[in-house]
């Protein structure tokens, strides 16, 4: 055997004892999942063990997070060859409801020099936390309003709205709604809500659906988890259906009909409390083309309008009939009657109505 492979050998075998020579740190566990867990619980602790399997004392230079909320501990005394330590991780979850991944990098005399742990879970909101921003309670689902408002919908076009909720349980939901009326479809992203995050209820109102003009009312059956259908829910869905006159031509706006009503108040001064009373206004139609009563209604208790004509030529008019019948105990009417029709200047104008019952 050669001097010179009894040399290229040695080093080979030096730089191993070299490579395998000094502390060395081995991780028992890197990631800890606190799982879902109540935001009431505060601080909440993680422990990370680790082994030294070098041959020298291992020492912690340092540990950090990347985020103030996550507070790392570790002892400063050297660890022996073979021996175990540990190091814990801290995650206030006060005021932070949600979802989190928070990592912590600790640096050590080994090489390489750096680790990484992480921490993970769901905080559920705590009462006072969600209050705030999902006010409505439907069992372990929270909405954040108690009623679906979809503004305006004009007629030959959809309309999307989004309302969120949140899972304040510590199961899964699956969400589902039901009951909607023609004119609107609901549906549910993620159809499946782990514990303490969001949902989003989506509403696409289709106005073509419905001859009605004017605000619209209806419910839609929530059932926040449909494993329990039991557990049931009326939630309001309020819209205002209109009408697209963007796309008419100046010739033809010269040629629309126009709406004009013989008061936009009636003042009806000391009427029975205990039996109807009935008045009436006229609508003309000082356009040159047909006028359309699109709806004529009245959202007050009490309040009932009537017209036998639904279309109105030009130079005519229409009589509509109002009864006014107190709701028992009512000192003061004060009420609203809205007139719609195809007039595009003017499509919607309102009547105020007052009146006193006396017995």
């Amino acid at each position: 055997m050669s001097v010179h492979f009894i040399t290229t050998a040695a080093m080979v075998f030096m730089g191993a004892l070299q490579c395998f020579a000094g502390p060395r740190i081995h991780w028992l566990e890197t990631q800890y999942d606190f799982g879902a867990f109540n935001e009431d619980l505060g601080k909440v602790t993680a422990t990370f063990r680790y082994v030294n399997t070098g041959d020298e004392p291992l020492v912690i230079t340092g540990a950090r997070a990347n985020c103030g909320c996550t507070t790392p501990r570790y002892q400063v005394e050297p660890v022996a060859p073979g021996d175990t330590a540990q190091i814990t991780v801290a995650y206030d979850a006060s005021g932070r409801p949600g979802r989190f991944s928070k990592k912590v990098f600790v640096d050590t005399n080994t090489n390489p020099h750096r680790s990484t742990l992480t921490v993970k879970g769901v905080v559920i909101g705590a009462e006072a936390s969600v209050a705030g921003r999902y006010p409505v309670e439907m069992g372990s689902l929270r909405l954040s309003r108690p009623s679906a408002l979809l503004g305006n919908a004009a007629k030959g076009h959809a309309k999307s709205v989004f309302l969120n909720g949140y899972n304040r349980s510590t199961d899964t939901l699956a969400l589902s709604v039901a009951g909607a009326p023609e004119w609107l479809d609901v549906t549910v992203t993620p159809q499946q809500t782990p514990p303490g995050e969001q949902v989003s209820l989506g509403f696409l109102v289709r106005p073509d659906r419905t001859p009605l003009y004017g605000v619209v009312t209806d419910t839609v059956t929530v059932m926040p988890d449909k494993r329990h259908p039991e557990q049931t829910y009326r939630l309001p869905v309020i819209v205002t259906m209109t009408e697209d006159f963007s796309g008419l031509s100046d010739a033809q706006l010269r040629k629309a009909p126009a709406a004009t009503l013989s008061t936009d108040r009636i003042n009806l001064g000391d009427i029975p409390a205990d039996k109807p009373t009935t008045t009436s206004f006229t609508i003309s139609n000082t356009g040159k083309s047909a006028l359309e009563l699109r709806r004529i209604y009245s959202t007050d208790a009490g309040i009932g309008v009537s017209v036998k004509k639904k279309s109105i030529k030009p130079g005519k008019s229409a009589e509509v009939s109002v009864t006014v019948k107190p709701t028992p105990g009512s000192e003061l009417i004060n009420a609203r009657i809205t007139v719609i029709t195809n007039d595009p200047i003017t499509p919607v104008q309102i009547i105020r109505l007052t009146a006193t019952p006396v017995i």
